[in-house]
């Protein structure tokens, strides 16, 4: 069944991503277009990045239709197991503890720790060493060989779904990557400001394909140390193109043909008509953030 939650996230995410301040002074006359672009500014700037925190995703699947999800056996010792009938009529929580390396030259190690419960959990580690991108996953029932893609975006994309979100919020700005987080956000604006763990922090919100986002970005910094986003109603078919496609099944070494364009279009109605019946949050935390540490070649080797 971690199988069938691995799938879940990672369909949510792929189509969407010791403290040294950056002392500035807090300017509560800024609009979002000016925050956004001081965050911006804020991670290109770094030669190098590191935190450590966590994301807790809380998924109420009791409106889903077993029988609906794809690549799930439908025999009776399967869909009639205990574990089956718990998780689509209770409430889910899943837990992911990450740690996040980054440095400018393009390496990279992003590492997490996946928990649902005492019999389901998981590691992974997507990292980068000399221009190879590449990711593994496993867990007590599933070892899965490492995976090497072609490029920085479409690794940390494929990394994005099963470590939670991890792989794509500060990622995606520090490398200033196509996808970027706040590229993706519509409708951006403005609200009150809050407090997290005792800074002060702006609150922006947007839309994410139909999900509403919202990001914590302290003040004195502009570091964005949280992420909230509601699961439902995705519209995950978005504007993607036939073009699009034929780009994400390149980028995963997949033939391109019309009858592979056409299921992966079938297969995006299906989890589009499965996620509309999801529910929940997912709230990601950033903390003992630290710019510009020096790294040494092997932070970035993951440990075997």
């Amino acid at each position: 069944m971690t199988g069938l939650f691995t799938f879940i996230f990672s369909f949510i995410f792929v189509f969407y991503f010791v403290f040294t301040p950056i002392t500035q002074a807090a300017d509560d006359s800024l609009d979002v277009e000016a925050i956004t672009a001081k965050v911006r500014e804020t991670y290109q700037a770094m030669e190098s990045y590191s935190s450590k925190g966590e994301i807790i995703t809380e998924m109420d699947m009791s409106n889903v239709d077993p029988s609906k999800l794809p690549g799930i056996p439908q025999n009776g010792d399967v869909k009639d197991s205990p574990l089956m009938k718990s998780m689509f009529q209770e409430k889910q929580t899943i837990k992911h503890e990450f740690e996040i390396l980054m440095s400018r030259n393009g390496d990279y190690r992003i590492e997490w720790d996946q928990n649902i419960n005492a019999m389901m959990n998981m590691h992974g580690v997507a990292w980068s060493k000399d221009g190879k991108y590449k990711l593994k996953v496993s867990s007590p029932m599933l070892q899965q060989p490492e995976m090497e893609q072609k490029d920085r975006t479409m690794a940390l994309a494929t990394a994005t779904g099963v470590s939670g979100g991890a792989a794509h919020t500060v990622p995606s700005l520090f490398y200033d990557v196509e996808n970027e987080l706040l590229k993706s956000l519509q409708n951006q604006k403005r609200l009150e400001g809050e407090t997290i763990e005792g800074k002060d922090c702006y609150v922006i919100s947007g839309d994410v394909m139909g999900q509403t986002m919202m990001l914590w970005i302290e003040k004195e910094s502009f570091f964005i140390l949280q992420r909230k986003q509601t699961i439902g109603e995705s519209k995950i078919l978005g504007n993607m193109s036939d073009e699009d496609i034929k780009a994400g099944l390149e980028a995963t070494n997949q033939p391109v043909t019309p009858e592979s364009i056409e299921n992966f279009k079938q297969q995006m109605k299906s989890m589009a008509a499965l996620s509309s019946k999801l529910k929940g949050t997912i709230v990601e935390k950033h903390r003992d953030i630290r710019v510009n540490p020096e790294l040494k070649a092997e932070d970035f080797e993951p440990e075997q």
